[in-house]
């Protein structure tokens, strides 16, 4: 027997994931019990464990390419080598997107760049980030959005204080209430749908925070009385 546990150093949801009927493979003999006529083989054996010096091979800061193998709740399981496995945490998914599961960033079977985060060599974890792998766009936001800039985005969603905007990084931020129309309105949805394309002032940066504040508003500058000419 070539148990499921002896045919790959990492996981192996089933048999066919690994070898196929009829297929010719070399093995190691790991166990012979000659009472119950049974021998125990093993395949991961003839190859080198990845774990045995992961530290060394991947130390932190190292950028990887891996394929996705499984995607959960928490974060998405990644090959990084045959029998190498690591996991990317949902909070490392993205830097922008508030991402409730992994599914809403990353596909199965998709090859993604990431950067390790984390080595345990005696428990075998390894943890990624894919956002680490890119800049994180908050540390340019106040060159890229100055105040009384002009900026397209995209409404997210709807709260009662306001709307959530996408701008073009995938920076989401705020379009308040009170920042939606000249008017008195008691709802964004008076103004604002789901999907528009707006274009809009920025009002406010503060990228230690992450909070970006927008508006439909003209400047105020716009309401200034002109004055007459002289004479």
């Amino acid at each position: 027997l070539l148990h499921i546990r002896e045919m790959s150093w990492g996981h192996v949801e089933k048999p066919t994931d690994i070898v196929q009927s009829g297929q010719e493979i070399e093995v190691k003999v790991l166990k012979i019990n000659r009472q119950n006529g049974k021998i125990s083989l093993g395949l991961k054996q003839t190859k080198a464990n990845p774990w045995e010096s992961v530290d060394q091979t991947y130390p932190v800061g190292t950028r990887v390419t891996c394929k996705v193998k499984r995607l959960a709740d928490f974060g998405a399981f990644v090959e990084i080598c045959e029998g190498l496995e690591a996991l990317i945490p949902v909070s490392e998914l993205s830097w922008t997107k508030r991402v409730r599961n992994a599914a809403d960033v990353l596909q199965e079977n998709a090859e993604v760049e990431a950067v390790v985060i984390s080595v345990e060599q005696n428990k075998r974890r390894l943890s990624l980030s894919l956002r680490q792998a890119n800049v994180d766009p908050w540390t340019q936001a106040a060159a890229t959005y100055p105040i009384d800039s002009m900026v397209n985005g995209k409404v997210l969603r709807l709260a009662e204080f306001g709307a959530f905007i996408q701008l073009p990084d995938g920076i989401e931020a705020l379009l308040p209430l009170g920042h939606m129309s000249e008017k008195r309105i008691n709802s964004p949805s008076d103004v604002v749908q789901v999907g528009q394309e707006l274009q809009l002032r920025v009002i406010s940066v503060d990228a230690e925070k992450r909070r970006i504040s927008l508006s439909l508003r003209p400047t105020p500058k716009a309401h200034a009385p002109t004055e007459p000419p002289p004479g």
